[in-house]
């Protein structure tokens, strides 16, 4: 047997030429292997001639299995002459041909990891993400917490303000007739919220605990009931209970109620300091994505139609579990959204070819700068695993399922990545004219 291989840009076909007398044996392999399965008149079952099973089905009867028990071994045996050709699937059968002399060619191809043309990864500017905090967000954040604390008080000496949450009977009629959905007790509304159809809320401002009256409302021609779609209404409306929302003023002594702290100053310099650590940390995983989104721009990547179908399948997956986790099939889920399976699949296929893209380049870095990962860095990664799991390491080890040491191994070379790059690229502070420039890099690279 002989071979040729043909490298492609995201296939490899590996031509065989298999020898008639080579040919021969494996058909003769495949006659002993199965003869015991054919039964004609006149012969015991398992001593049929062959002649005469080739008379009765052809000679092609025995080629199939004739290739399984050679094709493995021999398309093995060219793959492994070449070491630089990565395989990434199963092979499909291009081409099966018995010559006339009783050789035999075979024609098979497989998808390979496509050979990524590196553009520039070092040398780069990138404009840091700003990660000031502000006095205002530092403020709103203040607000949110005291939020959490503030507590409904009832207002018996007043009217209804906007802001104001009331307790409230109405009924409701169109042309003098109740319609369905239209009636309510003890219902509950923020005045100001636009829960309600426009200008129910702003008539109920003024009313005072124990008042009844009508109010005048239209329905928006766009309302979901058709029935009542650019309708006039007449509402009754009874108030009950009047409250607001009391928040808490923020004192020495309230601090220290909900914080470690003894003074408002302090617990407020904490938010800050807690949020700028946050505002830090999301800037930096920015700073480091528009790196590697500028490296991948630089490089040029062969399409691989193969490996963007796997990551969709990986997508799908993941939606899938995610779904059954909430106690949702992905039928149901097609069924609810109108879809078929397929085109949910599809919706993720521009993401897909991105996340392809950016990994078959970081790849490509890894192993030309030899960034693989060393045991000792991986050992570091998994006692990082095990630290945050609170955990001792060799018993974490040991829950860990088989593919999850791959997955430690493949983290700790993708930091050794990160390392790297942002060793060999700048992060500059904003500067309109290094923006321009890096925006002009990653379009003319595209």
């Amino acid at each position: 047997m002989t071979y040729t291989i043909e490298k492609k840009e995201v296939s490899v076909e590996v031509t065989l030429n298999i020898t008639a007398e080579e040919w021969a044996k494996h058909c003769d392999e495949a006659f002993n292997k199965n003869k015991g399965k054919y039964s004609v008149p006149g012969f015991r079952k398992g001593h049929v001639p062959r002649r005469i099973l080739e008379n009765m089905y052809g000679k092609e009867f025995l080629y199939d299995e004739a290739l399984d028990l050679c094709f493995g071994n021999y398309y093995g045996e060219a793959l492994d002459s070449d070491k630089s050709v990565e395989v990434l699937s199963y092979p499909t059968l291009n081409e099966f041909n018995v010559q006339e002399d009783g050789s035999v060619v075979v024609k098979a191809e497989a998808p390979v990891k496509p050979e990524v043309k590196l553009g520039a990864y070092t040398g780069l500017e990138i404009v840091k993400t700003d990660a000031t905090v502000t006095e205002e967000e530092v403020e709103a954040e203040l607000k949110r917490t005291l939020d959490k604390y503030a507590g409904m008080v009832n207002i018996e000496d007043r009217p209804v303000e906007d802001g104001d949450t009331v307790t409230i009977d109405y009924s409701g009629s169109v042309d003098g007739v109740a319609f369905e959905g239209g009636t309510a007790e003890n219902q509950k509304l923020v005045i100001g919220s636009n829960t309600f159809i426009p200008g129910f809320e702003p008539q109920l401002i003024g009313m005072n605990v124990g008042e009844e009256k009508d109010i005048n409302v239209k329905f928006p021609e766009e309302y979901h009931a058709e029935e009542l779609k650019g309708k006039d209404s007449v509402f009754h409306i009874k108030l009950h209970k009047i409250e607001k929302k009391e928040v808490p003023e923020l004192t020495d002594e309230f601090a220290a109620d909900i914080s470690e702290f003894d003074s408002k100053e302090a617990y407020i310099d904490d938010i800050r300091k807690r949020m700028t650590e946050s505002k830090q940390k999301r800037a930096e995983t920015l700073d480091e994505n528009k790196l590697v989104d500028l490296i991948t721009a630089n490089a040029e990547v062969p399409e691989s139609r193969f490996l963007i179908e796997r990551e969709m399948d990986y997508y799908l997956g993941d939606f899938e579990r995610m779904l059954n986790g909430q106690g949702i099939t992905m039928d149901q889920y097609a069924k609810y959204t109108n879809q078929t399976k397929e085109q949910i699949r599809e919706t993720n296929r521009e993401r897909a070819v991105i996340e392809v893209k950016t990994q078959l380049v970081i790849d490509a870095v890894i192993e030309k700068e030899n960034l693989t990962a060393t045991e000792e860095q991986k050992q570091a990664m998994l006692e990082s695993h095990a630290k945050e799991a609170g955990k001792d390491v060799e018993a974490y080890k040991a829950e860990l399922p088989a593919e999850a040491t791959g997955y430690i191994a493949r983290q700790a070379t993708v930091k050794n990545f990160f390392d790297f790059v942002k060793s060999h690229n700048s992060f500059v502070e904003g500067k309109e004219e290094v923006a321009a420039e890096t925006a002009e890099q990653a379009k003319d690279a595209e």
